[in-house]
């Protein structure tokens, strides 16, 4: 009875030894699989976290805290890294003591006006919003890219649909985009409302000669 025990118990041993070897392999694994940027920008992450997120904000690197968020999702983190011509969107996520990443997108630096973090769709989290410009065509527009926050899921989402919205200004207390355009002698006015699953929907358009 005493050698069955005993052999159970080496057996459990071995098998808990296997199994946080294998968790030491795959955490090691998510960090060398890292490029150089991400590298950087998970440093910057975990010396804000160690620093009470006293960090540095430059034209390389900004990272929006989890503040920002709010407490619910404070393990989240977006980063913004300057590499290779493109400012890069990092979406990280903490698993115990792991930081992972689960989504990213990118801008060309010459292109990006403005990101911020801000309220877009009225469901109360906040959002990152980047505005950017192509610079190209005779009337160039502004455009949008969204991350909108899942609260089920608790991560950021890309909203697609919003991408072709020209000059988009977002009302989060009516749930509505709106969108202006005034080219040559038109202008085009649009209005679109948010459905579930942060699709959008047209609900109004009109082209009117200005001149």
């Amino acid at each position: 009875m005493k050698v069955l025990i005993l052999l159970i118990l080496i057996f459990a041993l071995n098998s808990c030894k296997h199994r946080f070897a294998s968790v030491a392999e795959n955490q090691s694994n998510d960090s060398t699989s890292l490029t150089h940027y991400q590298q950087y920008a998970k440093a910057g992450i975990i010396e804000a976290d160690v620093w009470d997120q006293a960090f540095p904000i430059s034209d390389s690197f900004h990272l929006w805290s989890w503040d920002d968020f709010g407490k619910e999702f404070k393990q989240n983190r977006i980063t913004r890294t300057y590499h290779d011509g493109f400012y890069r969107y990092t979406f990280w996520t903490r698993l115990s003591d792991t930081i992972l990443v689960y989504a990213e997108d990118s801008i060309p630096v010459t292109q990006l006006i403005l990101d911020s973090m801000f309220d877009a769709n009225g469901d109360g989290s906040k959002d990152l919003v980047s505005i950017y410009n192509p610079n190209n065509g005779k009337c160039p527009p502004d455009f949008t890219l969204l991350f909108l926050m899942d609260t089920t899921s608790k991560k950021f989402k890309k909203n697609s649909a919003v991408e072709t919205i020209r000059f988009a200004k977002f009302h989060p207390k009516e749930k509505t985009i709106t969108s202006e355009i005034t080219c040559d002698q038109y202008k085009e006015q649009y209005k679109f409302k948010w459905k579930r699953n942060f699709e959008v929907d047209t609900v109004y358009s009109k082209i009117t000669k200005v001149y």
